[in-house]
């Protein structure tokens, strides 16, 4: 596995790139994902005047449903590793708070401490996610909820493989996909390392 600087930049290279399909597509995605952070957003039993931090809000989708969810009074902070990602989301919700920032880099983000955190698939692909959650519980008030989604493991998720096999005649050779802990889709499969990580970022 390569080590965490190669992964980062891996990673905000591929984001970079990815971008601008991601916010053509950006209602589609929302459409689509809100069944996947379903269960992590009624797991917070979030109420107005709360402060919530939306991470890996992408172009700001899951952002908004939060902030209609803490008015009045309340505050919904959404945050992204692509520049050109929060760009549209301010363009897109325009009133709301959007911050383009590495969750994996320690510093503050404004509206902090917050009562809550989301997050819709996001987790998994950070490069050090223990990194990443300790930072996150550092901006949570004291006895803050986090609640998030990830994938399953891969046998439970067929699309991707076929998603793969199915373009990999159209683009040519396609880098390996990740396996065990690397970051990825199925990086949070196993719920023993979810809860190591968790523990070791300070979360009980």
């Amino acid at each position: 596995m390569a080590d965490i600087a190669e992964l980062r930049a891996r990673n905000a290279d591929f984001w970079a790139r990815a971008a601008q399909g991601w916010i053509r597509q950006a209602d589609r995605h929302d459409a689509l994902g809100r069944p996947l952070g379903k269960v992590a957003l009624e797991a917070l039993r979030l109420e107005p005047g709360e402060r919530v931090l939306d991470v890996g809000c992408g172009c700001g989708g899951t952002t908004a449903e939060l902030a209609a969810m803490v008015m009045p009074g309340g505050l919904a902070v959404g945050l992204d590793l692509s520049e050109a990602m929060v760009a549209a989301a301010t363009q897109r919700f325009p009133g709301l708070t959007f911050v383009d920032a590495d969750i994996e880099a320690p510093g503050p983000v404004a509206g902090s401490p917050f009562d809550a955190v989301f997050s819709r698939m996001t987790l998994m692909l950070l490069p050090d996610p223990v990194a990443g959650l300790r930072n996150i519980r550092e901006l949570m008030r004291p006895g803050g909820r986090l609640a998030a989604t990830v994938f399953r493991a891969s046998a439970a998720n067929p699309w991707l493989s076929a998603t793969v096999l199915g373009v990999a005649p159209h683009v040519g050779a396609l880098p390996p996909l990740p396996v065990g802990a690397e970051p990825g889709p199925f990086a949070f499969a196993d719920p023993a390392y979810v809860k190591r990580v968790l523990a070791d970022a300070g979360f009980r």
